[in-house]
């Protein structure tokens, strides 16, 4: 895969926290400049219903299940991958660079391993952050955010799939710069339209009262 293109990645990945963790920063200090300016009498039943911001498996769900794909598919793959897999490939689609194929899978795998816990940390931290933050406000970001770890973990497991059907196979299916550009776009889509909901939401900060 061109350096190019693994910047442009890494770029719009860290973007996109970064714009992320400004967001929830903002939302909590709202929420609690709001709670020192209105604090009315709250009956003890229904502060019990309030329930505080709690971590949720389905926050990174998605995350740990394309990891265990992963896994599974590296496992099916390996017995029949030749023992020199291609790393690199030029613009014909031959390989520029051969790497041992359970160096390869050790690789892909970490790569695998480091977005799943990236996500599982990320929720951690912002969760405790926002303990005092109704759910409803905040639960649909966390998932978002930690989801958004989607877009490289997809790319490293397509640049690992590729490697392995090139390996059997000798061919492509699309070149891992077309995958990533296309991947990019629709997780980018995905991430517009979910903030758009979030803030203009009938509890989201731009339509609360």
């Amino acid at each position: 895969m061109p350096t190019s293109s693994i910047i442009i990645i890494v770029v719009v990945f860290v973007a996109g926290l970064l714009s992320g963790a400004l967001f929830i920063t903002w939302m909590l200090r709202r929420s609690k400049s709001a709670q020192k300016t209105e604090k009315p009498p709250v009956r003890p039943e229904a502060q019990a219903k309030t329930e505080g911001l709690v971590f949720r498996l389905s926050y990174v769900i998605l995350p740990l299940l394309l990891c265990a794909a992963s896994l599974v598919t590296s496992a099916v793959f390996a017995v029949y991958l030749p023992s020199r897999l291609g790393f690199r490939f030029d613009s014909n689609g031959l390989p520029l660079v051969f790497m041992g194929k359970y160096t390869f899978v050790i690789i892909m795998m970490t790569g695998q391993v480091l977005c799943a816990a990236a996500a599982w940390a990320f929720a951690e931290i912002v969760i405790r952050m926002g303990r005092s933050a109704q759910q409803s406000k905040l639960g649909g970001v966390v998932f978002l955010m930690c989801n958004m770890v989607l877009l490289p973990q997809v790319i490293l497991a397509y640049i690992m799939l590729d490697g392995f059907i090139y390996g059997i196979w000798a061919r492509h299916l699309v070149s891992v710069g077309i995958f990533s550009i296309f991947t990019l776009a629709l997780g980018t889509l995905v991430i517009v339209a979910t903030f758009v909901r979030v803030l203009s939401g009938p509890r989201g900060p731009v339509n609360r009262r």
